[in-house]
This record gives structure tokens, sequence and C-alpha cells, in this order.
């Protein structure tokens, strides 16, 4: 049976292990990241291709 740790303890080892000093925003982008390469991975060549226009036309509504 695995040694129950404290909750301090599993605080500070979450915090060593998995969040390494980042903000919440920069563990966000980075798991967004994360998937997205997922998703583009699984892709078919036809889907890729519009999933990829959408995000040019969406990028250029922002910027208008």
């Amino acid at each position: 049976m695995p040694k129950k740790m404290s909750f301090e303890d599993a605080k500070a080892a979450w915090l060593k292990e998995f969040v390494k000093g980042r903000s919440w925003a920069q563990m966000m982008d980075d798991r967004d990241a994360e998937m997205d390469a997922k998703a583009i991975a699984s892709m078919t060549p036809d889907y890729l291709a519009i999933w990829k226009r959408a995000a040019k036309e969406t990028e250029a509504e922002n910027n208008q």
C-alpha cells in the first residue's frame, strides 16, 4: 500500500512535478498546444485544410 502524504506534501510535489513555476495561463496555453497537436495528428488532409482555413479567417476577423 502506498504511503499516505499530507496535503502539504502532496501540494509541494504537485507544484514541483507539474506546475514547475508556470502561471495558470502558461499551463493552459501548454495544454491547448498539446490538444491542438493531438487534433492535427488525427485529421485527414482534407479536414486539416478546412481547419487551417477557418483559423486564418478567424485571425483575419480578429485583426480588423
